[in-house]
């Protein structure tokens, strides 16, 4: 019986080594690199032709996109809202926690006591230890009266009479 040698490799050229991807020898990506520019040429074609039809074409689209983008930005705030949770009114009577006062002056803001008054009392912080004083001019009746009214039992008015002022040092 015969010795068997085994098959010796064929010399070839470096450039044929180069691996072959299957993108490369497809029949498809040669088709497609056709497309776009018959693609561009027609819709150049349909502009030229119906300049109108192109305009509707993209006025709808864009259109379209403008409005889908705004669902997606109501959904988004409808997600947001829902996942809000209110904060835990904290209430302690150990000594842990220090107690704080809140000195709020108010001049001619009469408009805006309510929503100021009710902004901190949203605090996470327990009300038996927060102090809110809101001082008001004498002169100030407009806010001396909201502050009275809209002012929750442990928030305090100081009504202060009028001074001799110094003048304005800026001037």
């Amino acid at each position: 019986m015969g010795a068997h040698k085994p098959a010796t490799p064929a010399k070839t050229n470096a450039l044929e080594i180069r691996p072959q991807w299957g993108w490369q020898t497809s029949s498809d990506v040669r088709r497609s690199r056709h497309i776009a520019p018959i693609l561009i040429s027609a819709i150049i074609a349909l502009w030229i032709l119906e300049p109108f039809l192109i305009l509707n074409i993209l006025l709808w689209g864009f259109s379209f996109f403008i409005l889908v983008m705004a669902c997606i930005r109501i959904l988004a705030l409808f997600i947001t809202i829902k996942n809000i949770k209110p904060t835990p009114q904290i209430d302690t009577t150990n000594n842990e926690w220090p107690k704080f006062t809140i000195l709020v002056p108010l001049y001619h803001e009469a408009h805006m006591v309510d929503d100021l008054v009710k902004h901190l009392l949203e605090t996470n912080y327990p009300h038996n230890l927060l102090d809110i004083v809101l001082v008001v001019e004498a002169d100030d009746e407009a806010t001396c009266k909201a502050a009275k009214h809209n002012s929750p039992p442990h928030c305090v008015s100081l009504k202060f009479p009028l001074a001799n002022r110094a003048p304005n040092p800026r001037r």
